[in-house]
């Protein structure tokens, strides 16, 4: 009888959550590059769920947003518990040079959405899903207590389901990388002030965002994917090309240098234990101090200690060192730097091209 096996993909940084509580445990806060790089990661497989492939931008940097190429006959589907603990991390790849690859896991609730359902069909399926999730991180079209008024279908929250609920899985994803709690659905708000150089349109989460010590930028964009009403909050191929300019901003003013990589990896089996605070093992007592010794006198003067070998300040054959290069990508015709070199100095990674982290896909810069 032939035996049948699941092969799955080896993520050997852990998940999102156990890098949160390490971070937290050692009151270590992200850098911005590195939070945006996580957001990029939670687009792309959001946009692999509504359109079966990931989202593509423009080489020209002014042209926005990003284009969307849809899968044939491919069906939006439904995450319903995007959570830190769901989110695994894997190494550095060609395109995550500096930080760990994202990855979406745990489809057990994952559902096509159908779009073309009768009212009653509709209605239960919407039911359905309201229960399905984690506490923490439903969505105000699941939690919102508008279930209970009589014209609950007519309230533009209350079982409106799409690809904004996964968007609001990625905005309550990045709000926990900035503040350990998640959203709280009894603490929404309206901001007094501009969200995106716009009016806000309508009630949102995250009450304290403001206070965080990152760009208004990326604080904008999480209050966007948290608003209340499902038509309100952001589109993934708008996030893609926002994501892109803002890593790209980064880079030009700061280098492509966030968060190091020992700070983010998992640490090594058998190395000490990193405890988050809220499970700290109590600290055992002091034991008592010992009575001192009674020392006998000496029988003879000490000899003193050998002089230490001396240790030499060559670096040995054939041990890693670490190597600067400058970027040696053009800019093209259509790029507002055109017929310059980019020169981002950064760390030698192994790739036989000579270029910077942002320029070392051939396939978006040949």
């Amino acid at each position: 009888m032939a035996s049948r096996r699941l092969m799955m993909e080896y993520c050997p940084q852990g998940s999102l959550q156990d890098l949160l509580d390490r971070r937290i445990a050692r009151n270590v806060p992200f850098e911005e590059i590195t939070l945006w790089r996580i957001f990029e990661c939670l687009v792309d497989f959001c946009s692999v769920l509504e359109f079966g492939q990931e989202l593509t931008l423009s080489n020209d940097p002014n042209v926005r947003p990003a284009v969307e190429n849809k899968a044939n006959d491919w069906k939006l589907v439904l995450h319903l518990d995007i959570k830190p603990d769901n989110i695994v991390m894997g190494n550095r790849n060609r395109k995550h040079t500096e930080t760990p690859v994202c990855k979406l896991s745990d489809f057990g609730l994952a559902s096509e959405y159908e779009e073309d359902l009768g009212p009653q069909e509709a209605d239960a399926r919407n039911e359905e899903l309201r229960e399905c999730g984690s506490p923490g991180y439903f969505s105000p079209e699941q939690f919102t207590p508008r279930w209970n008024f009589e014209n609950w279908r007519e309230t533009e929250i209350a079982g409106v389901f799409g690809s904004a609920t996964n968007i609001w899985g990625i905005g309550a994803i990045i709000l926990v990388c900035l503040d350990p709690d998640p959203p709280n659905h009894l603490f929404p708000f309206t901001p007094d002030y501009l969200v995106n150089q716009a009016a806000a349109k309508g009630a949102t989460y995250g009450p304290d965002i403001q206070a965080q010590r990152y760009s208004d930028t990326i604080k904008h964009m999480i209050l966007e994917c948290l608003y209340e009403k499902p038509a309100h909050r952001c589109k993934l191929q708008d996030m893609k090309y926002t994501i892109n300019y803002a890593i790209d901003k980064i880079i030009d003013e700061s280098g492509p240098d966030g968060d190091d990589w020992a700070d983010l990896e998992l640490p090594e089996p058998g190395g000490p234990v990193i405890y988050p605070r809220s499970i700290l093992p109590p600290t055992p007592a002091a034991p008592p101090a010992p009575a001192p010794p009674v020392l006998a006198p000496p029988l003879a003067p000490a000899v003193p200690a050998p002089a230490p070998f001396p240790v030499p300040a060559a670096i040995p054959a054939g041990a890693p060192a670490t190597v600067k290069f400058v970027c040696q990508w053009i800019y093209p015709v259509n790029h507002a730097k055109v017929g310059q070199q980019c020169k981002l100095s950064r760390r030698q990674i192994p790739s036989p091209r000579i270029r910077c982290a942002i320029h070392l896909d051939p396939a978006r810069y040949p």
